[in-house]
């Protein structure tokens, strides 16, 4: 986290697990113990103040009965981030050419 304040995508999965959790009714506490983690950590990861990690993540979606892709849905393209697939990933370039047999250097 910056001065700036916590990252865009962080608030925005934030936003999307407090507003699974308080659709579904369920408390902070109730998801932490579902997870392993204190309700003031569920906190922090709805406020976008600390990251959730990837199994975290997972362990939400499954306690809410979602995807984990459904916390990036709506993403808001407008908050300094691309949207998905606007920028060319790694595995889109094309393979630099080999010169000669690459296990002979």
């Amino acid at each position: 986290m910056d001065d700036e304040g916590p990252d865009p995508i962080d608030r925005h999965v934030g936003t999307r697990i407090r507003g699974r959790r308080v659709g579904l009714r369920v408390s902070q506490t109730k998801l932490g113990q579902a997870i392993g983690v204190t309700f003031q950590q569920i906190q922090k990861y709805e406020s976008g103040t600390n990251r959730v990690g990837a199994s975290n993540l997972f362990k939400i979606a499954q306690a809410l009965g979602v995807d984990v892709s459904f916390f990036f849905q709506a993403m808001d393209v407008d908050a300094g981030h691309p949207a998905p697939g606007a920028v060319a990933g790694l595995a889109d370039q094309p393979p630099a050419p080999f010169h000669g047999n690459p296990m002979n250097s």
